[in-house]
């Protein structure tokens, strides 16, 4: 007999792996035509950029660029200050076994370490060391039996479940087109020696088949006047963005895992309406990801039986993950920094620029500890002609514990640390007071497995008695047994199991309880 099985399909999103890895990036810099000898170099560092990761068999291939800027003295008269900004492309493969093709891949990049070596004064010969993180994600899309009918008297155990089901996902890039103005008070600008660019806030929400992405962008810029003394100045832009992500089928009340981060920059000068160059066109890459999610409860046949026919199961798992915590936030970071013995001393801070690092992190039982170093560099005037410009480096270590209920030991996290506002004021001329803040991003997840019938076969076979039966059976129940289990042995209903022992489905059943079997049937 054909059976009608009545289903409900239903996706969700999983882990299917994550990666950390290394590689060393070696590149020769060739000063460009338009550009002074290299006399000594004073800041060397650079910007990662994950151009496309794309997940194959078992791996994922990952480009990027990393973006290296250079800040040196010039081997000319005056001993000028002079910056580089050059792009290097790299390509590299993560292995992950069970990654397929089509999977969503998140990809970050950070510089570890830069070894530069000034082979000539038009030569800079560079070994890079990169870390490359790597977490991908897939769906899988279940067929859930939610109820069968063809047979009078199947029988179903049910079991409810909480699943976070995925809505929908998009990874998109968009580019912000703003023109910065030098302000009132600084004076006009002949070159820019150097931008940095971070993302200081940004948030999410969702709304009716809508993802709406805020935030903010600061970019600091250092370049030169166009005045005689050729003086370098510091300028500090804000710039707060909105974008939007269509994602059908999200509410308000949709569970999202978003995130947003940049992916490129450009920056060129500009005449003002009066001809002087007070304008600086910015083109900034940001990438925005965002997936969405509803928690849905569903009533799942967990176990079916015919007490008069044989029927045939084809079993499966269902795999769900769902987010446990999402934590966020800040810890104070501070440092008198003193500049290296035998540095000169400090006439005016130009900037002080930051990058925070994630060097490791452990699980324990409702806690999260972290551990990192901010690299802070420290850009200054000096009175030295020959050294006008100068940079003092130091690592300030940090450790942080986070409380983070039911996070349980070796327990894989994903941990994102971003850099907030970043403060600093001259103490002496050979000290810096610096204070910062360090955003804390914790998500953990949870997995849960649960046995579900993927495929239900009647085999057209009536169970008959093979010799006569007693009316009553006593059975001595065995550990872990349940009315369920029983009837389905002996092939009676669970209801008649409950008339004759005078019992509820859900009583827990000790072991050598007397259970009545009022008849059974041998095939």
């Amino acid at each position: 007999m054909a059976l009608e099985i009545i289903r409900e399909d239903i996706r969700t999103g999983y882990s299917a792996g994550r990666e950390q890895t290394r590689t060393i990036i070696e590149e020769n810099i060739i000063v460009p035509d338009t550009k002074p000898d290299i006399s000594k170099v004073l800041l060397l560092d650079g910007d990662v950029f994950i151009t496309e990761a794309q997940a194959q068999a078992n791996k994922v291939a990952v480009e990027g660029v990393i973006r290296y800027k250079i800040l040196y003295i010039a081997d000319e008269e005056g001993s000028s200050v002079k910056g580089i900004t050059t792009d290097t492309v790299f390509e590299h493969e993560i292995d992950i076994p069970g990654v397929m093709p089509g999977m969503d891949c998140d990809v970050r990049g950070s510089i570890e370490h830069i070894e530069f070596d000034v082979s000539n004064p038009r030569k800079l010969s560079l070994k890079t060391i990169l870390n490359v993180n790597c977490a991908v994600r897939g769906e899988r899309i279940y067929s859930l039996i939610t109820d069968i009918d063809g047979i009078d008297d199947l029988q179903f155990l049910r079991s409810q479940h909480k699943v976070d089901a995925k809505i929908d996902a998009s990874r998109e890039v968009f580019t912000m087109s703003e023109t910065l103005e030098i302000p009132a008070g600084k004076p006009s600008l002949s070159e820019i020696l150097r931008t940095d660019v971070r993302l200081t806030r940004k948030e999410f929400n969702a709304t009716e088949n809508k993802v709406i992405v805020k935030g903010e962008i600061t970019v600091n810029t250092l370049y030169m006047s166009s005045e005689e003394d050729r003086r370098i100045h510091y300028v500090e832009h804000e710039l707060p963005f909105t974008h939007i992500i269509d994602l059908s089928g999200v509410s308000e009340n949709s569970i999202l895992r978003a995130d947003c981060r940049i992916t490129g920059s450009g920056f060129t000068e500009e005449e003002d309406m009066d001809g002087e160059i007070r304008l600086i066109r910015a083109q900034i890459d940001l990438e925005v990801f965002a997936e969405a999610f509803e928690e849905r409860e569903i009533e799942l046949i967990s176990d079916t039986f015919s007490p008069t026919r044989s029927v045939e199961l084809d079993r499966d798992e269902l795999v769900t993950e769902e987010i446990r915590a999402d934590i966020t936030g800040q810890e104070l970071v501070k440092e008198l920094i003193e500049v290296e013995a035998g540095s000169p001393p400090i006439t005016e801070i130009l900037n002080v620029m930051a990058v925070p690092v994630l060097s490791d992190y452990s699980v324990t039982k409702d806690r999260v500890n972290i551990e990192g170093v901010v690299n802070v560099s420290v850009l200054y005037l000096s009175e030295l002609a020959e050294q006008p410009v100068c940079c003092s480096r130091r690592d300030i270590p940090f450790r942080k514990s986070v409380d983070v209920p039911g996070v349980t030991e070796g327990q894989e996290c994903d941990i994102n640390l971003d850099l907030g506002y970043c403060s600093f004021s001259m103490e002496s001329s050979g000290k810096v007071d610096v204070r910062m803040t360090l955003g804390i991003g914790i998500i953990t997840y949870g997995t849960e497995r649960v046995s579900i019938i993927a495929e239900v076969e009647d085999r057209g076979e009536t169970l008959t008695r093979s010799e006569p039966q007693p009316s009553v059976l006593i059975y001595f129940a065995q550990q872990g047994d349940s009315l369920w289990s029983i009837a389905k042995k002996y092939r009676v209903t669970v209801g008649d199991l409950e008339k004759a022992n005078e019992m509820d489905s859900e009583a827990v059943i000790n072991a050598g309880k007397q259970i009545l079997i009022p008849r059974r049937i041998q095939y």
